[in-house]
């Protein structure tokens, strides 16, 4: 498993805490970040969590519309790099029989506004 910087860790339960306040039942699965706009060519990374707060490993991955978006999978994260502009991607991680998604756009902007 990838080791995580402290910042990250913090992002990471902070997204996950907020992301679980504002739900009243606890999903199993998370897909973190859960939503991204990225630019032509950017890449970012997304990692599957449980409703305990812990990064699963031997996820598998999968992405909507691969003419729009490359992955690279390590098991524990997805890396996404953006090729073509699109606002309906849909990134999906399978766990031990559950499942979560996150959306990805794409912008054709140089800069996000």
């Amino acid at each position: 498993m990838a080791h995580m910087t402290p910042g990250l860790s913090i992002a990471l339960t902070l997204t996950l805490a907020s992301t679980l306040a504002a739900a009243q039942e606890v999903p199993p699965l998370l897909v973190l970040p859960s939503k991204a706009i990225m630019l032509l060519s950017e890449t970012r990374t997304f990692r599957a969590v449980g409703k305990d707060g812990r990064i699963r490993n031997n996820v598998a991955w999968s992405i909507s519309g691969s003419n729009d978006a490359e992955i690279t999978t390590n098991g524990d994260e997805a890396t996404v790099r953006a090729l073509n502009p699109t606002r309906n991607l849909v990134l999906t991680a399978n766990f031990a029989g559950d499942s979560a998604q996150a959306s990805i756009e794409i912008s054709s902007e140089k800069v996000l506004k």
